[in-house]
Protein backbone atom coordinates (compact mmCIF):
# COMPACT_ATOMS: atom_id res chain seq x y z
CA UNK A 1 0.00 0.00 0.00
CA UNK A 2 1.22 3.51 -0.86
CA UNK A 3 2.14 5.59 2.23
CA UNK A 4 -0.81 7.91 2.82
CA UNK A 5 1.34 10.96 3.44
CA UNK A 6 2.90 10.66 -0.04
CA UNK A 7 -0.27 10.14 -2.06
CA UNK A 8 -0.56 12.20 -5.25
CA UNK A 9 -4.28 12.89 -4.82
CA UNK A 10 -6.28 13.75 -7.93
CA UNK A 11 -8.10 17.11 -7.64
CA UNK A 12 -11.88 16.83 -7.79
CA UNK A 13 -13.61 19.30 -10.08
CA UNK A 14 -17.07 20.24 -8.81
CA UNK A 15 -19.67 22.69 -10.11
CA UNK A 16 -23.13 24.12 -9.53
CA UNK A 17 -25.07 27.25 -10.42
CA UNK A 18 -24.18 28.73 -7.05
CA UNK A 19 -23.77 27.74 -3.42
CA UNK A 20 -25.82 24.53 -3.59
CA UNK A 21 -22.88 22.38 -4.62
CA UNK A 22 -21.31 22.98 -1.23
CA UNK A 23 -23.62 20.25 0.07
CA UNK A 24 -21.64 17.83 -2.12
CA UNK A 25 -18.35 19.50 -1.13
CA UNK A 26 -19.21 19.01 2.55
CA UNK A 27 -20.13 15.34 2.05
CA UNK A 28 -16.89 14.72 0.16
CA UNK A 29 -14.84 16.22 2.98
CA UNK A 30 -16.53 13.94 5.53
CA UNK A 31 -15.00 10.92 3.80
CA UNK A 32 -11.83 12.48 2.40
CA UNK A 33 -10.98 15.66 4.33
CA UNK A 34 -7.79 16.43 2.43
CA UNK A 35 -8.80 15.79 -1.17
CA UNK A 36 -8.08 18.88 -3.34
CA UNK A 37 -11.24 20.49 -4.71
CA UNK A 38 -11.66 22.86 -7.65
CA UNK A 39 -15.15 24.35 -7.36
CA UNK A 40 -17.00 26.46 -9.92
CA UNK A 41 -20.13 28.38 -8.95
CA UNK A 42 -21.93 29.95 -11.93
CA UNK A 43 -23.19 32.88 -9.87
CA UNK A 44 -23.66 35.07 -12.96
CA UNK A 45 -26.29 32.66 -14.31
CA UNK A 46 -27.92 31.45 -11.07
CA UNK A 47 -30.59 30.08 -10.94
CA UNK A 48 -30.44 27.48 -13.69
CA UNK A 49 -33.96 26.18 -13.04
CA UNK A 50 -35.85 28.25 -15.62
CA UNK A 51 -33.21 28.04 -18.37
CA UNK A 52 -33.54 25.87 -21.51
CA UNK A 53 -32.15 22.37 -20.99
CA UNK A 54 -29.80 22.59 -23.97
CA UNK A 55 -28.30 25.83 -22.67
CA UNK A 56 -27.65 24.17 -19.30
CA UNK A 57 -26.04 21.24 -21.11
CA UNK A 58 -23.67 23.62 -22.94
CA UNK A 59 -22.84 25.33 -19.64
CA UNK A 60 -22.02 21.93 -18.11
CA UNK A 61 -19.81 20.78 -20.98
CA UNK A 62 -17.94 24.09 -20.96
CA UNK A 63 -17.50 23.97 -17.18
CA UNK A 64 -16.12 20.43 -17.29
CA UNK A 65 -13.54 21.52 -19.87
CA UNK A 66 -12.66 24.54 -17.70
CA UNK A 67 -12.12 22.46 -14.56
CA UNK A 68 -10.09 19.83 -16.41
CA UNK A 69 -7.95 22.66 -17.76
CA UNK A 70 -7.37 23.80 -14.19
CA UNK A 71 -6.14 20.33 -13.23
CA UNK A 72 -9.23 18.33 -12.21
CA UNK A 73 -8.75 14.58 -12.65
CA UNK A 74 -12.35 13.63 -11.89
CA UNK A 75 -15.62 15.59 -12.07
CA UNK A 76 -18.46 15.59 -9.53
CA UNK A 77 -21.50 17.31 -11.03
CA UNK A 78 -22.86 19.02 -7.93
CA UNK A 79 -25.94 20.24 -9.79
CA UNK A 80 -28.99 18.07 -10.40
CA UNK A 81 -30.16 19.67 -13.62
CA UNK A 82 -26.65 19.49 -15.09
CA UNK A 83 -26.54 15.83 -14.05
CA UNK A 84 -29.93 15.38 -15.72
CA UNK A 85 -29.15 16.93 -19.10
CA UNK A 86 -25.73 15.45 -19.84
CA UNK A 87 -26.01 12.38 -22.05
CA UNK A 88 -24.10 9.14 -21.66
CA UNK A 89 -22.14 10.15 -24.76
CA UNK A 90 -21.28 13.53 -23.18
CA UNK A 91 -19.82 11.77 -20.15
CA UNK A 92 -18.00 9.16 -22.21
CA UNK A 93 -16.42 11.92 -24.32
CA UNK A 94 -15.12 13.83 -21.32
CA UNK A 95 -11.37 13.77 -20.73
CA UNK A 96 -11.83 12.48 -17.17
CA UNK A 97 -14.41 10.35 -15.29
CA UNK A 98 -17.67 12.23 -14.63
CA UNK A 99 -20.02 11.38 -11.73
CA UNK A 100 -23.55 12.75 -11.26
CA UNK A 101 -26.31 12.92 -8.68
CA UNK A 102 -29.47 11.36 -10.07
CA UNK A 103 -28.85 7.61 -10.03
CA UNK A 104 -27.68 7.45 -6.41
CA UNK A 105 -30.53 9.61 -5.18
CA UNK A 106 -33.13 7.60 -7.07
CA UNK A 107 -31.78 4.26 -5.83
CA UNK A 108 -31.72 5.32 -2.20
CA UNK A 109 -35.23 6.78 -2.40
CA UNK A 110 -36.51 3.43 -3.68
CA UNK A 111 -34.61 1.64 -0.92
CA UNK A 112 -36.03 3.71 1.96
CA UNK A 113 -39.61 4.24 0.79
CA UNK A 114 -42.03 1.95 2.57
CA UNK A 115 -45.04 2.50 0.32
CA UNK A 116 -43.43 3.23 -3.07
CA UNK A 117 -44.78 6.79 -3.14
CA UNK A 118 -41.84 9.13 -3.67
CA UNK A 119 -41.77 12.89 -3.97
CA UNK A 120 -39.12 14.85 -5.84
CA UNK A 121 -38.59 18.55 -5.16
CA UNK A 122 -36.43 20.19 -7.80
CA UNK A 123 -36.02 23.09 -10.17
CA UNK A 124 -38.46 23.35 -13.06
CA UNK A 125 -35.70 22.28 -15.46
CA UNK A 126 -34.90 19.10 -13.52
CA UNK A 127 -38.58 18.20 -13.24
CA UNK A 128 -39.14 18.78 -16.97
CA UNK A 129 -36.09 16.63 -17.83
CA UNK A 130 -37.85 13.66 -16.22
CA UNK A 131 -34.55 12.29 -14.93
CA UNK A 132 -35.65 11.33 -11.42
CA UNK A 133 -39.01 10.03 -12.62
CA UNK A 134 -37.26 7.70 -15.10
CA UNK A 135 -34.58 6.51 -12.69
CA UNK A 136 -37.05 5.80 -9.89
CA UNK A 137 -39.46 3.98 -12.22
CA UNK A 138 -36.57 1.97 -13.66
CA UNK A 139 -35.81 0.66 -10.17
CA UNK A 140 -39.42 0.23 -9.06
CA UNK A 141 -41.95 0.23 -11.94
CA UNK A 142 -44.82 0.23 -9.46
CA UNK A 143 -43.72 3.42 -7.73
CA UNK A 144 -45.70 6.65 -7.79
CA UNK A 145 -43.51 9.71 -8.33
CA UNK A 146 -44.78 13.18 -7.47
CA UNK A 147 -42.25 15.65 -8.92
CA UNK A 148 -42.78 19.27 -7.88
CA UNK A 149 -40.93 22.28 -9.36
CA UNK A 150 -39.84 24.70 -6.61
CA UNK A 151 -38.79 27.98 -8.33
CA UNK A 152 -38.81 30.04 -5.13
CA UNK A 153 -36.21 27.97 -3.27
CA UNK A 154 -32.91 28.76 -5.01
CA UNK A 155 -33.31 32.58 -4.97
CA UNK A 156 -34.21 32.42 -1.26
CA UNK A 157 -31.20 30.21 -0.46
CA UNK A 158 -28.78 32.27 -2.54
CA UNK A 159 -30.06 35.33 -0.63
CA UNK A 160 -29.15 33.63 2.64
CA UNK A 161 -32.70 32.95 3.87
CA UNK A 162 -33.27 29.76 5.85
CA UNK A 163 -36.25 30.06 8.22
CA UNK A 164 -38.01 33.27 7.21
CA UNK A 165 -41.76 33.54 6.61
CA UNK A 166 -41.12 33.40 2.85
CA UNK A 167 -39.17 30.16 3.26
CA UNK A 168 -41.82 28.55 5.44
CA UNK A 169 -44.61 29.54 3.05
CA UNK A 170 -42.68 28.14 0.09
CA UNK A 171 -42.02 24.86 1.93
CA UNK A 172 -45.69 24.57 2.79
CA UNK A 173 -46.69 25.24 -0.84
CA UNK A 174 -44.33 22.71 -2.40
CA UNK A 175 -44.83 19.91 0.13
CA UNK A 176 -48.64 20.10 0.03
CA UNK A 177 -49.12 18.02 -3.15
CA UNK A 178 -46.48 15.53 -2.01
CA UNK A 179 -48.22 14.97 1.30
CA UNK A 180 -51.60 14.82 -0.45
CA UNK A 181 -50.24 12.06 -2.73
CA UNK A 182 -49.33 10.00 0.35
CA UNK A 183 -45.59 10.07 -0.25
CA UNK A 184 -43.37 8.92 2.60
CA UNK A 185 -40.03 9.85 0.98
CA UNK A 186 -38.77 12.99 -0.75
CA UNK A 187 -35.62 13.37 -2.87
CA UNK A 188 -33.75 16.67 -2.89
CA UNK A 189 -33.61 17.16 -6.65
CA UNK A 190 -31.46 20.25 -6.21
CA UNK A 191 -28.26 20.52 -4.19
CA UNK A 192 -29.43 23.83 -2.73
CA UNK A 193 -32.39 22.30 -0.92
CA UNK A 194 -30.61 20.65 2.04
CA UNK A 195 -29.98 24.20 3.27
CA UNK A 196 -33.73 24.28 4.02
CA UNK A 197 -33.91 20.89 5.74
CA UNK A 198 -34.93 22.30 9.13
CA UNK A 199 -37.82 24.23 7.57
CA UNK A 200 -38.90 21.29 5.41
CA UNK A 201 -38.84 18.91 8.37
CA UNK A 202 -40.88 21.35 10.44
CA UNK A 203 -43.54 21.69 7.77
CA UNK A 204 -43.69 17.93 7.11
CA UNK A 205 -43.93 17.23 10.85
CA UNK A 206 -42.07 13.93 10.65
CA UNK A 207 -44.24 12.48 7.88
CA UNK A 208 -41.46 12.47 5.27
CA UNK A 209 -37.97 10.98 4.97
CA UNK A 210 -35.67 13.28 2.99
CA UNK A 211 -33.00 11.77 0.71
CA UNK A 212 -29.93 13.84 -0.18
CA UNK A 213 -28.23 12.55 -3.37
CA UNK A 214 -25.10 14.57 -2.45
CA UNK A 215 -24.07 11.89 0.04
CA UNK A 216 -24.11 9.15 -2.62
CA UNK A 217 -22.27 11.25 -5.21
CA UNK A 218 -19.53 11.92 -2.64
CA UNK A 219 -19.21 8.20 -1.90
CA UNK A 220 -18.96 7.37 -5.62
CA UNK A 221 -16.13 9.88 -6.06
CA UNK A 222 -14.31 8.74 -2.92
CA UNK A 223 -14.49 5.11 -4.03
CA UNK A 224 -13.04 6.07 -7.40
CA UNK A 225 -10.19 8.03 -5.80
CA UNK A 226 -9.47 5.25 -3.33
CA UNK A 227 -9.17 2.83 -6.23
CA UNK A 228 -6.60 5.10 -7.87
CA UNK A 229 -4.54 5.64 -4.74
CA UNK A 230 -4.83 2.23 -3.11
CA UNK A 231 -5.20 3.81 0.33
CA UNK A 232 -7.79 5.10 2.76
CA UNK A 233 -8.40 8.74 1.85
CA UNK A 234 -9.55 9.58 5.35
CA UNK A 235 -5.94 8.97 6.51
CA UNK A 236 -4.28 11.19 3.92
CA UNK A 237 -2.13 13.82 5.61
CA UNK A 238 -0.62 15.65 2.65
CA UNK A 239 -1.22 19.26 1.64
CA UNK A 240 -4.67 20.12 0.33
CA UNK A 241 -5.48 22.83 -2.16
CA UNK A 242 -8.95 24.23 -2.60
CA UNK A 243 -9.77 26.78 -5.26
CA UNK A 244 -13.17 28.34 -5.87
CA UNK A 245 -14.07 29.98 -9.15
CA UNK A 246 -17.15 32.19 -9.56
CA UNK A 247 -18.58 33.67 -12.74
CA UNK A 248 -19.52 36.79 -10.76
CA UNK A 249 -18.40 37.99 -7.35
CA UNK A 250 -21.04 37.51 -4.66
CA UNK A 251 -20.82 38.70 -1.06
CA UNK A 252 -23.65 36.37 -0.07
CA UNK A 253 -21.81 33.42 -1.61
CA UNK A 254 -18.70 34.25 0.39
CA UNK A 255 -20.60 34.81 3.64
CA UNK A 256 -22.89 31.79 3.46
CA UNK A 257 -20.28 29.53 1.91
CA UNK A 258 -17.80 30.33 4.67
CA UNK A 259 -20.48 29.74 7.27
CA UNK A 260 -21.51 26.40 5.78
CA UNK A 261 -18.00 25.00 5.21
CA UNK A 262 -16.58 26.42 8.43
CA UNK A 263 -13.65 28.12 6.69
CA UNK A 264 -13.08 31.60 5.29
CA UNK A 265 -13.37 31.07 1.55
CA UNK A 266 -12.81 34.67 0.41
CA UNK A 267 -9.08 34.20 -0.27
CA UNK A 268 -9.80 31.03 -2.27
CA UNK A 269 -12.04 32.74 -4.83
CA UNK A 270 -11.19 33.81 -8.39
CA UNK A 271 -13.72 35.26 -10.83
CA UNK A 272 -13.85 33.72 -14.31
CA UNK A 273 -17.09 34.08 -16.25
CA UNK A 274 -16.57 31.11 -18.53
CA UNK A 275 -20.21 30.65 -19.61
CA UNK A 276 -21.11 34.23 -20.44
CA UNK A 277 -20.31 33.89 -24.14
CA UNK A 278 -22.63 30.88 -24.37
CA UNK A 279 -25.54 32.75 -22.79
CA UNK A 280 -24.98 35.86 -24.88
CA UNK A 281 -24.92 33.87 -28.14
CA UNK A 282 -28.01 31.99 -26.99
CA UNK A 283 -29.86 35.26 -26.39
CA UNK A 284 -28.78 36.60 -29.80
CA UNK A 285 -30.03 33.49 -31.59
CA UNK A 286 -33.24 33.43 -29.57
CA UNK A 287 -33.91 37.10 -30.27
Amino acid sequence: MIPTDDLPLVPVGMFDSGIGGFTVFSELRKHAPSVPVLYFGDTYHVPYGARPLEQIRLFALNTIDFLVGKGAGVIAIACNVSSSVLTREDRDNAQVPVFGLVTGGAQHAVNVSRNGRIGVIATAATVSSGSYQREIKMRNPDSLVEAIPCPKFVPLIEAGERDTLKVMDACREYLAPILKAGCDTVVYGCTHYPFLEDALCEISDGRLTFVDPAAYLAIDVVNYLAGLSGAELSKYTGNVETRIYLSEQSETFVEKGSEYLGIDIEALIEVENINREISEKWEENSG
